[in-house]
């Protein structure tokens, strides 16, 4: 058998080849540390030669425009700071400007050179303000889908682990809709994970309507969660408090009394359910209920509710605009309930409503002056109402438990 020993002197030919191969490594990890060394060196004090790269790359993109006040940034940990950031989009809807007063933002270059995301743990937004004006002559935009809307919510949010927007407002003109919006004092958390979770608090909330002209105003409390898997499904609750609304009308002018409204709501790709809600307006009206409303060409509302009129006469005169004219000669003090179904159906364009329920009246005292015609009684009724408004069917009672009834004539 041949020997297994290297001739001479080929054991110093392996090992000078080992040393070589260990050393040209060595030279390129050393290579690489100061091609990383000098890049960082090179960015962190050439920080406005990184801003301008940046704002021109952005400001390439169609209709944008970038414009950054400071950038200050640290590569290990990772960490980047822009104050007084405005961006300007221009397209066919119209034309948008943001502006940021600081932004903060930490994270990962590990995560953000192989590309794993979140790239950043945390992004701190404060002093936003987003103005939008749609353009008069807009194309229509076409109906919003709230899966695609959540689903672009959740894609961008996987870039950062925890978004918070501090003290932010919003303003947006909508002419062709005859609606403007605007809300102060708005402070967003949002993240994604297994689910996109959003928790939304607005001090002020404005909307106005054209057709017809109708103000909202109120704070807003708003949480909503996800799921990143399909089917897609979201759930949430909704709080309007210290609202008011107010409608303007050549025929009519009101303004409504302050209320609250709470709701619990569940949504999927057709259908809305609001699982319960709760409207209160102090020493009026208590509603309370559920709905849902299944979505599309042929759209149908169902609502079941139980509504709580504290006082009748109150009542009449906050919304007697919308009441009948000659019902000012009626007096009715005491409360009522109902209890049942609304449903309205759309189809082809043609809406239909339809009721089935309950109407009662407790003991109410009930008066009424009209020509020769005077009535002065305490009343008791329950009604059972079902149809649609116009040829509502009515059965049930009427009593009238004490009083007087006068009249000069009858014909």
């Amino acid at each position: 058998m041949g020997s297994l020993k290297p001739e001479p002197g080929e054991g110093g030919e392996i090992r000078r080849g080992k040393k070589r191969i260990f050393r040209i490594i060595s030279f390129a990890l050393a290579a690489v540390l100061f091609l990383v060394v000098a890049c960082s060196l090179y960015l962190y004090f050439h920080k406005s030669t990184l801003k301008s790269y940046l704002e021109k790359t952005l400001s390439k993109k169609a209709g944008l425009t970038v414009a950054i006040g400071r950038l200050n940034y640290r590569i290990f940990p990772l960490r980047v700071e822009a104050d007084s950031v405005m961006v300007v989009f221009v397209s066919k809807q119209g034309r948008a400007d943001v502006r940021i007063g600081r932004a903060e933002a930490s994270g990962s270059l590990w995560r953000l050179i192989n590309n794993q995301k979140p790239f950043f743990d945390s992004l701190t937004v404060s002093g936003l303000n987003i103005e939008f004006a749609e353009d008069p002559n807009a194309p229509p935009s076409g109906p919003i889908s709230l899966r695609d809307l959540a689903r672009m919510v959740s894609g961008n949010l996987e870039y950062v682990g925890d978004l918070v927007v501090k003290d932010a407002s919003l303003h947006l003109s909508l002419p062709g809709e005859g609606m403007d919006l605007s809300a102060t004092g708005v402070n967003l958390k949002a993240a994604a994970a297994d689910k996109t979770t959003i928790g939304l608090i607005v001090t002020r909330l404005d909307l106005s309507s054209d057709k017809p002209k109708v103000t909202l105003a109120a704070g807003l409390r708003c949480e909503a969660a996800w799921p990143r898997a399909e089917p897609f499904s979201l759930e949430g609750t909704l709080d309007l408090t210290d609202s008011s609304i107010s409608l303007s009308h050549p025929e009519k002018q009101w303004e409504g009394p302050g209320f609250s409204l709470r709701a619990g709501f569940q949504a999927g790709e057709g259908s809305v359910a609001v699982s319960s809600f709760t409207l209160d307006i102090p020493d009026l009206v208590a509603l309370s209920g559920s709905g849902r409303a299944e979505l599309g060409q042929n759209a149908v509302m169902t609502i079941s509710s139980k509504l709580n009129i504290k006082n009748l006469e109150s009542a009449k005169k906050a919304f007697a605009p919308f009441l009948p004219p000659n019902l000012p000669a009626f007096s009715l003090n005491g409360s009522a309930q109902w209890e049942g179904d609304v449903r309205r159906e759309t189809a082809s364009g043609a809406a239909k409503i339809y009721v089935n329920g309950a109407l009662r009246l407790p003991p109410a005292h009930f008066i009424m002056n009209q020509g020769s015609l005077s009535v002065d009684q305490v009343l008791l009724a329950e009604l059972h109402l079902e149809g649609e408004p116009a040829g509502l069917r009515a059965s049930g009672f009427v009593e009238g438990r004490q009083g007087r009834l006068a009249a000069d004539s009858f014909q």
